[in-house]
């Protein structure tokens, strides 16, 4: 039988061996932890400059946009095979400035909407009578002949369900067109504001830990809480900070480099975990470095929190 304190000896006098040749006996590490915080977050104000279309209320009104090649952000609108869809809505006593800038946001207040209404087609082709009220009526272009209120149609990307493009409709008191072609996109006018600091974070290491909890609004105004990110991403840029944020829809088109995970209900996520054509090894005082949070299923492609990132030594 060996006594154990044999065993201790043996197992003191290993350890002393391996100090004395210079080995060394490593504690397993974790990921670093980085806190997000609202001085992070930016702000974005978006506004869509509708197109205002006259109506000749007297013929069979229908509107055509096969020739609408890109939605408001850019982005095509073809090559999905899903069915075209148009909305068409009216507000009594609105302006319609405000109901599309809370529409680019995703703050409309349904509430301030009298009618809203929809139109369903193989080809992206609504006649006026095509857009039924919620007792089955087709009424419409009656009620937009007659009721005084302010009127607006909304034209849907199949690709995605986002902003095709929006157009003030008004009747023409006998004039104005009947068979609307509707190929331009409309213009969208947007602002934004990085959040007041960078965000720090130790330089060439993936092992990071973010957490964004303390995020409450997210950079269109609402509760980030009540969204539905589903995707952390990384970007790297040789463009300035400003720069890139010009492209907020469409950041893949301007970055040389993109990782992305996906993310649940926790609001953390290990960076280690991301993945792209390259492995993530973390942030350099090269460029520009950005991470955000997508939501797949919001009808604007703007992520829902937006930082930029910095390499502390």
């Amino acid at each position: 039988m060996v006594r154990s304190g044999h065993i201790w000896s043996v197992i003191a006098l290993l350890f002393l061996a391996a100090c004395d040749s210079g080995e060394s006996v490593a504690a397993e590490v974790g990921p670093i932890d980085v806190v997000i915080g609202d001085d992070h977050q930016f702000v974005l104000e978006a506004s869509i400059v509708p197109s205002v279309v006259e109506l000749d209320l007297s013929a069979e009104v229908s509107f055509d946009w096969h020739g609408l090649g890109t939605d408001v952000y850019g982005r095509s609108m073809s090559g999905s095979g899903e069915r075209a869809a148009a909305w068409l809505f009216a507000a009594h006593g609105a302006d319609m400035g405000e109901l599309l800038d809370g529409l680019a946001n995703e703050r409309l207040d349904q509430a301030a909407l009298s009618l809203f209404t929809t139109c369903l087609a193989d080809e992206p082709v609504c006649a006026l009578r095509d857009f039924h009220l919620l007792d089955g009526a087709n009424d419409v272009p009656e009620r937009l002949a007659e009721s005084g209120e302010t009127w607006g149609l909304v034209l849907i990307n199949p690709v995605d369900g986002g902003l095709g493009a929006v157009h003030q409709v008004v009747a023409g008191d006998g004039v104005g067109q009947s068979a609307v072609e509707l190929s331009a996109p409309s213009r969208l006018e947007l602002s934004v504001e990085l959040g007041e600091s960078k965000l720090a974070v130790p330089a060439g290491t993936a092992a990071l830990r973010v957490d964004w909890g303390a995020v409450i609004v997210d950079g269109l105004g609402g509760d980030l809480a009540s969204k539905s990110v589903d995707s952390l991403f990384v970007v790297h840029s040789s463009l300035a900070p400003d720069a890139l944020a010009e492209h907020i829809y469409d950041l893949d088109g301007v970055v040389d480099a993109r990782w992305s995970m996906p993310i649940g209900r926790e609001a953390s996520a290990d960076l280690s975990e991301l993945a792209g054509t390259e492995p993530f090894t973390g942030v350099t005082d090269s460029g520009t470095w950005a991470l955000g949070l997508s939501c797949g299923n919001c009808a604007t492609p703007a992520p829902r929190l937006f930082t930029v990132l910095t390499a502390a030594e």
